[in-house]
């Protein structure tokens, strides 16, 4: 599953997303002042200049930038001072992450106070253990000698139970735990679902809107050791790739149709071996819009590939199965655009219920993914 490729070279030092973010909360206090601050910037000339494309099909968004320019035409010569990020914006919010994952300085007088900052509270912080270490070790001293005095015969007994206690622990302990849950928190940024636009037939998870939105995991599907979904409700899900247990693929999958075959000859249009839907070379949806297939090249039918998902929700933790195919086609934008739209096209036994679902998906940055 290919990583989604951030290209933010366009935007200068700027974090396109920010600027996103910036925009929807821009009655904030001095959001409207940084505007007025970088309206010369390339970085903003570069992300205005997408704005407005996007606004033409966006009516919402075109009334966001509209009120931008009224506020911007209200708005004094700012000073040099107030092309910093507003108050309560942390630097690496705003700025564009180098390949380390270190943001770039915004301002150095900013950075030479909170190192002299820095380097007095560690001094305070060492004096301080110091000072707790050194009791700690008087009164372990202090409590040895007194643990000896009182040792008797009894003490072989009790090493033994507490050594068998120890033993439950550590096997209890090393029981590997599931890097994901019921109830999770994952943060998503809504600007991508807005970038993508009418170019794909993804759908933002409820109540997500422009900037950083918290969404709940529903349910948890684990497909294999490393490979993960995490139900959003029932349309939705996000398809998370581990490795050494961090994420570094993901795939957000909406419901885009869902067909309940009702005979035998219904299911074969799906499923037939030679010329079933699931699993030819193209998969053409109702718009005219053609995907090619993804996990098998070829001009021949192939057979669909079953995924086994051991899903848990509020009921418990049942099988689902599946017999799948994926497929994908380009969406003509371009970064930090969805390049490319996937669909899922699998037909779905879950407990008595069987039924063709799709879902159109987008690749998702994994470092933009907040998991709580």
């Amino acid at each position: 599953m290919p990583s989604y490729a951030r290209t933010d070279a366009a935007y200068g030092s700027w974090n396109p997303f920010f600027m996103w973010w910036m925009l929807e909360s821009l009655s904030r206090p001095g959001h409207a002042a940084w505007f007025a601050a970088n309206r010369s910037d390339p970085g903003y000339t570069a992300w205005r200049s997408q704005a407005d494309e996007i606004a033409k099909d966006n009516l919402d968004l075109r009334l966001k930038l509209s009120d931008l320019d009224e506020r911007l035409k209200a708005e004094p010569v700012p000073s040099p001072s107030a092309q910093v990020v507003p108050a309560g914006v942390r630097p690496e919010q705003a700025r564009v992450s180098n390949p380390f994952g270190t943001a770039q300085t915004v301002n150095a007088g900013q950075a030479t106070a909170s190192s002299a900052g820095s380097f007095l509270s560690f001094l305070m912080i060492l004096i301080f253990c110091l000072g707790f270490g050194l009791i700690g070790v008087l009164l372990v001293r202090a409590a040895l000698r007194n643990s000896a005095r009182k040792r008797d015969n009894k003490m072989g007994a009790l090493s033994t139970l507490r050594n068998l206690a120890k033993a439950r622990v550590t096997t209890a302990d090393a029981k590997p735990r599931d890097p994901f849950r019921l109830g999770q928190v994952i943060t998503l940024d809504g600007s991508m679902f807005l970038l993508a636009g009418a170019a794909t037939k993804v759908v933002a998870p409820e109540g997500v809107s422009v900037g950083p939105s918290a969404v709940t995991v529903t349910a948890v599907g684990r497909l294999d050791r490393d490979l993960w979904r995490l139900h959003l409700g029932s349309e939705a899900f996000l398809q998370i790739q581990l490795d050494a247990g961090k994420p570094v693929e993901a795939r957000y999958f909406s419901r885009f149709d869902e067909v309940t075959p009702s005979s035998g000859e219904e299911w074969a249009f799906w499923l037939d071996d030679a010329e079933g839907m699931i699993g030819f070379p193209t998969f053409e949806t109702k718009d005219g819009k053609a995907y090619q297939r993804v996990w098998q090249a070829g001009e021949a039918r192939v057979e669909p590939r079953t995924i086994t998902e051991s899903r848990t929700d509020e009921a418990g933790t049942r099988r689902v199965k599946s017999s799948a195919m994926l497929y994908a086609a380009d969406t003509g934008r371009s970064t930090p655009s969805p390049t490319r739209e996937y669909l899922l096209v699998a037909a779905v036994e879950d407990g008595e219920d069987a039924s063709v679902l799709i879902h159109a998906g987008i690749d998702i940055d994994p470092s933009f993914l907040s998991l709580i």
